[in-house]
């Protein structure tokens, strides 16, 4: 027994299985150190800084539509599912404003940024399409303003160019206003559903529109003409 036992160090001892234990051993040391390393990290790394955000409402279940005063960044409108909602101190209180206009779901709101009392909303209920609603007095009351529109409206944008001046995406084109809603014309993408339309703040005659069917188109002459932007 005491043999055998002095062949087996003798065996470990051996620099052909030496230097392999070592190294095995080495490995294992540093392979534990690295992963302490690690550890250590991830328990320093500093917690991500959290985003300021909180819930102010208005709790009327969906809010679709959010849009605030140029000037007055205080107040700030949301359209909902039961009409417009405002608050006049930053979203802190609100209330419903929808006087003269159905309790519906807004599909669209605007603010004009020449005459900020002036607000535009598009309502829809359920599957029946109500048009277009104009307030003159920053959403205190509201009228009907769809003569000639298209009633199926998914977006409005109104054109710093003249007062009154507004545009419609609607289920069958764009529609265009210059009289603050007493007449609307198509002016472009006749027959096509367009989901959106926007301008350059910076050349307000240059409009964007975004047709369903086959992407953006730009006007350059203040919806007179239309042409693709791919």
């Amino acid at each position: 027994m005491e043999e055998t036992a002095v062949k087996r160090v003798r065996l470990f001892a051996h620099p052909t299985i030496a230097r392999p234990l070592r190294s095995l051993r080495n490995s294992i040391a540093s392979y534990g150190l690295a992963c302490g390393l690690v550890t250590l990290t991830i328990l320093a790394w500093p917690e991500p800084a959290r985003s300021n955000w909180r819930l102010v409402g208005p709790s009327t279940g969906r809010i679709v539509q959010i849009r605030y005063d140029p000037p007055d960044a205080a107040v700030v409108y949301t359209g909902t599912e039961y009409g417009v909602f405002k608050s006049t101190d930053g979203g802190a209180s609100w209330f419903s404003s929808n006087r003269g206009a159905p309790y519906a779901y807004v599909t669209a709101l605007a603010v004009d940024p020449l005459d900020t009392q002036q607000i535009w909303m598009a309502l829809s209920s359920g599957s029946i399409c109500l048009g277009v609603f104009h307030s003159t007095d920053g959403g205190s009351h509201w009228e009907a303003a769809s003569n000639g529109l298209d009633p199926c409206i998914d977006d409005l944008a109104v054109i710093p160019l003249t007062a009154g001046t507004v545009f419609a995406a609607t289920a069958h084109g764009v529609f265009r206003t210059v009289d603050a809603g007493l007449i609307w014309e198509v002016v472009g993408l006749v027959d096509q559903r367009v989901g959106a339309v926007t301008f350059n703040a910076a050349a307000p005659e240059t409009l964007y529109a975004g047709a369903d069917s086959d992407g953006p188109y730009r006007s350059t002459d203040g919806g007179a003409t239309w042409d693709r932007a791919a």
